[in-house]
């Protein structure tokens, strides 16, 4: 009689941990064990569950790995380790472009610092179309794998999918204007082509980690009703902001082609920001050309806008306190809106003094020629007059934005003009230049005799 033994240890080796490569040589380096690794990587195998539903015996899969070995190519097999892996990391590429391209659509005006994250999307995608170069594919009619390159590219080509790959992952980059860039983000929306694909690398990986039954179903529903959802609330959006309010289309599409032309100029991403931050803060998302609208008005109904548009500054600087009207909208007729960023120099000094300035909004640092701090001024103040009332003075001061500033210029020819008509403001204003030069001489003394003493303990 036979005696059951249930403590077996077979002797025999596995028939499927064979990978039919060559060995390797008796002292083998790095690159040789790697370049084995990586063939490995790529042979199929039972691993893979799809290959366990294509293949009806490990026997198939055995022979199938020692035929792809003999044909001695690096054609990736679409039921290896490699493939299995591969479409797991792809499932996330996809689905994330999925949800960034409508995404993008819908707030493209907006959007900033988006193009480094743009380029990794499409060079991820660019690698797949190589990797589907490479990559056999299944054929269920003769039951067999396609491992020959030109087959390969022939499926792949006449295919749905490689026209929307390619002209959905041509890079920003090459942009040359803002047409083309516009064409380029529409190419882009190709890509939900691949939803299905998503799908199907989502199934696959769930079925790896045996994710079945109620679980599998709920998962994939959550993630069809989440796409769904997402399109239809950017093509919203997207209609909202088309039959929305016309002047922040205007602006978003002139930020549009700001951000094309600063791409296509190569302006480091500071400055970028500091422009985009210019613009935000002069159109206040509302685009329009004043130039044009205030063509055709009289003189007249000119000055009375320009007198109410700045009504905030005549009544925050106290010097246009007692002027009478007429005269106070004079003035402002020769005043000029400038915007000041932070940390920009607005005076520099021992400068040539050709103007003064209002400040509208904001704060200035005012700071001697050596760099001592002297005050800040804001809202209402006045400054660079010294230049202006003093026969032969430079700038006695360096004057820094602290903050975004809205300040209004007055330029030497309109000074003289003005204060001509206006002999009780120049007085004013030259009182407060004599007083703020002697205050600035003082404290560059007083920080040069304290600088000095410094050294002279050395």
């Amino acid at each position: 009689m036979f005696q059951l033994k249930t403590n077996h240890v077979c002797a025999i080796e596995d028939p499927r941990s064979k990978s039919f490569l060559p060995d390797l040589p008796p002292d083998p380096n790095t690159a040789e064990r790697l370049l084995r690794y990586m063939k490995k990587f790529i042979l199929v195998t039972e691993r893979n569950p799809q290959s366990l539903e294509f293949f009806r015996s490990t026997a198939e899969i055995i022979a199938e790995r020692k035929k792809q070995v003999q044909e001695n190519t690096w054609i990736i097999h679409p039921f290896s380790t490699f493939r299995l892996y591969y479409e797991m990391w792809m499932a996330f590429v996809f689905f994330i472009c999925l949800f960034y391209i409508p995404l993008y659509a819908a707030y493209r005006p907006v959007m900033i610092n988006h193009e480094t994250f743009d380029l990794i999307l499409n060079l991820c995608c660019i690698v797949d179309i190589i990797i589907t170069f490479r990559t056999g594919y299944p054929c269920t009619k003769k039951q067999e794998i396609v491992m020959k390159p030109s087959k390969i590219a022939k499926h792949y080509i006449q295919g749905i999918y490689f026209t929307a790959d390619v002209l959905s992952s041509i890079p920003d980059i090459f942009s040359v204007n803002v047409r083309t860039n516009e064409i380029i983000n529409y190419l882009a929306m190709f890509k939900i082509l691949r939803s299905k694909t998503l799908l199907n690398y989502a199934n696959r990986t769930f079925y790896f980690f045996k994710i079945h039954g109620l679980v599998y179903q709920t998962l994939k529903t959550i993630i069809v009703i989440f796409l769904l959802n997402h399109y239809f609330a950017c093509v919203v959006i997207i209609d909202m902001l088309k039959a929305g309010n016309s002047l922040e289309n205007k602006y978003y599409a002139m930020m549009s082609q700001v951000n094309a032309y600063m791409t296509a100029k190569n302006i480091p991403k500071l400055t970028q920001r500091r422009m985009r931050e210019y613009y935000r803060y002069k159109y206040r998302q509302k685009y329009f050309k004043e130039s044009r609208i205030t063509k055709f008005l009289s003189e007249n109904l000119r000055r009375e806008i320009n007198y109410h548009s700045c009504r905030k500054l005549v009544q925050g600087v106290k010097i246009f306190g007692n002027i009478p009207q007429k005269i106070t909208e004079d003035i402002l007729t020769h005043l000029k809106v400038e915007i000041y960023l932070t940390g920009d120099v607005i005076i520099q000094a021992g400068s040539q003094g050709d103007c003064m300035y209002f400040i509208e909004s904001g704060t200035v640092k005012v700071s001697s020629p050596s760099g001592k701090e002297i005050c800040h001024l804001e809202d209402g103040a006045f400054f660079g007059e010294i230049a202006l009332v003093t026969v032969g003075q430079k700038r006695t001061a360096n004057i820094v934005a602290i903050e975004i500033c809205e300040l209004y210029k007055l330029d030497r020819k309109s000074f003289k003009k003005c204060m001509e008509q206006n002999k009780e403001l120049y007085k004013k204003i030259q009182q407060e230049a004599k007083t703020r030069l002697i205050q600035t001489q003082n404290i560059e003394s007083s920080f040069k005799r304290e600088v000095t003493g410094k050294f002279s303990v050395f």
